[in-house]
């Protein structure tokens, strides 16, 4: 029950005039369905984040008028645990400008982040140092075969983890590798990301609030 209750205290910060619109879709199936499955998923989760993520779904739900999305969101979240929502809001959160780390594929100079990696930076999921193996001419017609790389292994998990966490977030089409490079010592393409547009949207989404 406690989970529930978490559930339903976080929904009443994020949803002004909860009860009014618990009503106003009280004989709504799509929206009744969609509570069953959110509630009866929300009873396995550990985690405030992960519980909290749920709640900003339904006030999604509510707020728009609209199930599909949170129901495809959840669809998502079903495969989560808190430790892959931690990692997806630090990706989400995290830039070229307020990274704790910073790492360069080239050993000469501090390079500049390129601009096409500006919006959706690349994270590296390996304490091992950027070296390029295979880089692509930018969309601008200039061709930089260096480039930097957040260090994803600041966040305080064990390297086994964190490469599984990143290899889920790819699977879940959350992440993916690297538009205009691809690294050595990288055999599954899964340890240097940049999150996508679906990953970022599903932050929105679990961030929902009125």
């Amino acid at each position: 029950m406690a989970r529930i209750e978490q559930f339903t205290a976080s929904l009443s910060k994020r949803v002004s005039g909860l009860e009014s619109k618990l009503s106003q879709y009280a004989q709504d199936n799509a929206f009744n369905e969609l509570m069953y499955d959110i509630a009866n998923h929300v009873k396995t989760l550990r985690g405030e984040n992960i519980i909290d993520a749920h709640a900003g779904l339904f006030a999604s739900a509510l707020e728009s008028g609209n199930t599909m999305d949170s129901e495809f969101a959840l669809k998502i979240l079903m495969g989560f645990t808190e430790h892959h929502l931690a990692v997806l809001y630090f990706m989400n959160s995290t830039d070229y400008s307020n990274a704790k780390s910073v790492k360069h594929s080239s050993k000469e100079k501090i390079l500049e982040p390129l601009n096409v990696y500006i919006e959706f930076p690349i994270f590296s999921f390996t304490k091992q140092l950027p070296v390029v193996a295979s880089s692509w001419t930018l969309p601008s017609g200039e061709h930089e075969y260096d480039t930097s790389v957040i260090d994803a292994t600041t966040i305080d998990y064990p390297s086994p983890i964190l490469e599984k966490i990143a290899n889920d977030l790819k699977n879940m089409g959350l992440a993916t590798s690297p538009l205009y490079h691809s690294f050595q010592s990288d055999p599954n393409a899964s340890l240097y990301l940049c999150m996508t547009e679906l990953g970022r949207w599903l932050v929105q989404i679990s961030k929902h609030e009125s």
